[in-house]
């Protein structure tokens, strides 16, 4: 069965509960702006092994003007991991 491929069914951490676990993630002296928050599949790839894991996650895309970044955040909707980048304007 489908099921079984895709493993049992589990709950998600909702959008206000991710925001919580960000929150506390986040330094307290970065002012963060959020332009979009999103629920997307991000992949991240293990550059050592070669080896692409899809996470469900919530996604916060936004500016941090402490440092002028941008940055996109993804807080993972199974166990609450986050995952955070940095990247310029090009």
């Amino acid at each position: 069965e489908f099921e079984d491929i895709i493993g049992p069914q589990t709950q998600i951490i909702s959008l206000e509960t991710a925001t919580d676990i960000l929150e506390e993630f986040l330094a307290k002296q970065m002012k963060i702006e959020v332009y979009d928050v999103s629920f997307m599949y991000v992949t991240i790839e293990e550059v050592s092994t070669m080896n692409r894991t899809v996470y469900p996650c919530w996604v916060y895309t936004g500016h941090n003007n402490s440092d002028g970044r941008n940055i996109r955040c993804a807080v993972d909707s199974i166990n609450g991991e986050v995952f955070y980048y940095t990247y310029l304007d090009q």
